[in-house]
């Protein structure tokens, strides 16, 4: 197991700190002691008193009985047992039953025979739980990694199906623990390491971390690389590519720290590797690499941290039935299409085109009523902006005629079901249709005549989906129907059948829905890490220097009019940002805007620590202590674990460098140990090792992978037994 924890401290000595006050909740019972289900230990023969039956027999709720579980010869366990659902529960503590904090021993009630038996009952107030770390976790996320470099750098069970054995196996940073590579927490170091131990953890932004995780101080000078990235480097002792940059670290690392190096910002482009080369004090040095991944994910804003206004993806619908060519519709209607696909300042929206009635897909006509014809779009999404895509959108509009019927409801139900994949794929994306025609409705020979069932499917994308549906009404147009579809998509028809240049004025309405789709909701990345009084946000214009700070008003009714306010949706806990109206609308009409967020990681989280407390085996003359039983009561939630370890001396000077012996660990699944099944520390330690005046215990709590929430030790029982010297 590894040893993820800062250097032991004395119980005793933090109890002050850590408990008035302490983080998490007590699963104990009251004075009943421990609750919940036993837990591995030494077992027993358990019988009931003069109740129902003995444990899992049926009995009535809320009836309690004296019940006995015998441990071994010499020692048993008497308390009583609760029905609970029809069946009696384990064998716990009494009611009223004395509890001790951190106090002398006492004779052992629960234990009548043993008379030797003594106790170490230990309830702290509110029990021991990790301590808010005060620095801000480094580096990045390799959740956003691709998945090809989470496997080279984290070979463990979550990312290869083969869990981790070795350094070499965890990198960017991580230790491996049960099978899996986790990110160090923040101050915690390996205390058995034999000296240094650099990493590098995930480059967020332009600042690359060198952490000492060794139980040693890392001296300044050592080495650091931006390489080639070259997947199999990961796990070794050497770069393999080419060299983009050296450096080295200015000053000494103490264990668990990290310091920042500089010099190499300008070679971190694309994704590079980076090598942290310590020798010769370092103790090893497969687990040295870092990368950075311009996709990747910062744990906080500490860096700056940029974000585009939300990704449009329209899908656009125009009809090419024979009115529109005889009402001579179909020239400018193509040429409007033709310059938005070209303009600059539609660069960045993702469009796809279908014309009505064209038929590489059969069936998106009048009278053939195939409802899934018209899903499949002719020129399939692409972005503006990248020449191939535009190119195979003008092709495809300069090749088409305006020969064809009016389908309507195949129309209606095919954008539908092409809005819904799109949003089902991309749930971060803005998802519209534009359905753009000059029919009249109903059409002779059409699928149907019902307006409510020819608009039902935009009606459930826009409701359980959010694909907002546009429509555009040419000249001679049916207004009524086209009003009803644009009201079921969420929006309002735009009324083009008055137009004396429709080729400029169907070029600005496409323009000004993708303005309007280019939502002023910006989510703040890592919000829930973000320190937000140390967070600042900036325009870039065109994505360009210089930047215009924007000032935070408390909510939309504070909106000035000025062009440079937002707000957040939760002044306490926010997730997002809105810009205010008039900012909102500099900005919408930029197409490359940028706004930046510049902060602070927030403090807080949790790191392992390991707490150890003193017992003393105190008993008459002619006899001496043996250690026998061991039992704890915890709150692990997620993923956190406690484990326990003891050593024996037979003075307390002893213990510091007595062997430790692992006897426990605590977790989700086993958060419990009662008296009635306790752990035998005879049978782990040996009885030479139990036979001793003095033993330590030390309990490591290590917080979930993340970082966000501690285990509790609630409370713990230590026995020992004064037998005869001879």
């Amino acid at each position: 197991m590894p040893m993820q924890r800062r250097q032991a401290t004395n119980i005793a000595a933090i109890l002050a700190a850590l408990l008035g006050g302490a983080i998490g909740a007590s699963a104990c019972d009251g004075a009943r002691g421990f609750g919940g289900s036993a837990g591995t230990g030494a077992g027993g023969t358990q019988t009931a008193g003069p109740g129902t039956g003995g444990q899992g027999d049926v009995c009535n709720d809320g009836e309690v009985q004296d019940c006995k579980v015998t441990l071994s010869p010499l020692n048993c366990f008497v308390g009583e047992q609760t029905c609970d659902a029809g069946q009696w529960g384990p064998c716990e503590e009494a009611e009223g039953a004395t509890t001790k904090s951190l106090g002398p021993p006492g004779g052992c009630p629960s234990n009548p025979c043993n008379l030797g038996c003594n106790s170490y009952d230990e309830n702290p107030p509110g029990g021991i739980s990790l301590p808010p770390n005060t620095d801000p976790p480094p580096g990045g996320a390799s959740s956003g990694l691709d998945p090809t470099w989470q496997q080279a750098g984290l070979k463990d069970s979550t990312h290869t199906g083969t869990p981790c054995s070795a350094t070499s196996d965890c990198n960017f940073d991580h230790y491996c623990s049960g099978g899996d590579c986790v990110p160090w927490p923040t101050g915690n170091f390996d205390n058995m390491a034999g000296g240094p131990n650099l990493t590098v953890p995930i480059v967020c932004g332009n600042d690359i971390l060198v952490c000492n995780r060794g139980d040693a101080q890392a001296p300044a000078g050592a080495t650091v690389q931006v390489v080639d990235a070259i997947a199999s480097d990961i796990g070794t002792c050497a770069p393999t590519g080419t060299v983009h940059c050296t450096t080295t670290t200015t000053g000494p690392i103490d264990p668990g720290q990290c310091t920042q190096v500089n010099g190499c910002n300008g070679a971190l482009v694309g994704t590079r590797l980076i090598y942290v080369d310590g020798s010769p004090s370092e103790t090893v040095c497969d687990d040295s690499w870092g990368i950075y991944d311009n996709g990747g994910t910062c744990n906080c804003s500490v860096n700056n941290s940029s974000a585009g206004l939300n990704t449009v993806d329209m899908y656009i619908l125009l009809d090419n039935s024979g009115s529109m060519n005889f009402s001579g519709l179909w020239t400018p209607a193509k040429n409007a299409l033709n310059g938005f696909f070209q303009d600059p300042n539609a660069d960045g929206l993702n469009v796809a085109l279908r014309f009505y009635g064209d038929n590489p897909v059969v069936g998106c006509t009048q009278n053939v009523c195939d409802l899934n014809a018209c899903a499949t779009a002719e020129v399939p999404i692409g972005s503006l902006g990248d020449a191939v895509h535009e190119a195979a959108l003008v092709t495809a509009v300069n090749a088409q005629s305006a020969n064809q019927g009016t389908p309507h409801q195949a129309a209606v139900n095919g954008m539908a079901q092409w809005g819904i994949a799109r949003k089902t794929g991309n749930p971060t994306h803005t998802v519209a249709t534009v359905y753009i025609t000059d029919g009249q409705y109903p059409m002779s020979g059409a699928c149907s005549t019902s307006t409510p069932t020819v608009v039902a499917p935009a009606s459930n994308a826009y409701t359980n989906y959010d694909v907002r549906g546009y429509a555009v009404a040419l000249n001679g147009a049916d207004t009524a129907f086209l009003g009803t579809l644009a009201s079921a998509g969420g929006t309002t028809m735009i009324d083009l059948q008055s137009s004396m240049n429709l080729a400029t004025d169907l070029t600005n309405t496409l323009v000004a829905i993708q303005n309007q789709l280019a939502a002023c909701d910006l989510a703040i990345p890592n919000a829930g890490q973000v320190d937000f009084s140390a967070l600042s946000v900036n325009y870039y214009p065109n994505g360009m220097m210089p930047t215009t700070p924007l000032n935070q008003v408390t909510n939309a009714g504070a909106c000035t009019g000025a062009a440079d306010e937002y707000y957040f949706d939760d002044n306490m806990n926010p997730t997002q940002l809105t810009l205010c109206p008039a900012a909102c609308s500099v900005v919408q009409t930029d197409l490359n805007a940028e706004v930046e967020f510049v902060g602070g990681c927030a403090l807080g989280g949790f790191s392992s620590s390991t707490f150890t407390q003193d017992y003393e085996a105190t008993c008459p003359g002619g006899t001496g202590g043996v250690w026998d039983y061991f039992a704890f009561d915890t709150t692990c939630p997620g993923n956190s674990y406690i484990t326990f370890e003891v050593a024996t001396a037979s003075t307390q000077a002893g213990l510091a460098t007595a062997t430790f012996y692992p006897i426990a660990t605590a977790d989700a699944g086993n958060q419990v140990v009662l008296m009635s099944s306790p752990v035998d520390l005879v049978s782990i330690i040996g009885q030479g090792a139990a036979a001793a005046q003095w033993l330590q215990l030390r309990a490591t709590l290590n917080p979930t992978s993340d970082g966000q929430s501690t285990p509790t030790v609630n409370g713990w029982d230590i026995n020992y037994t004064c037998a005869d010297n001879q």
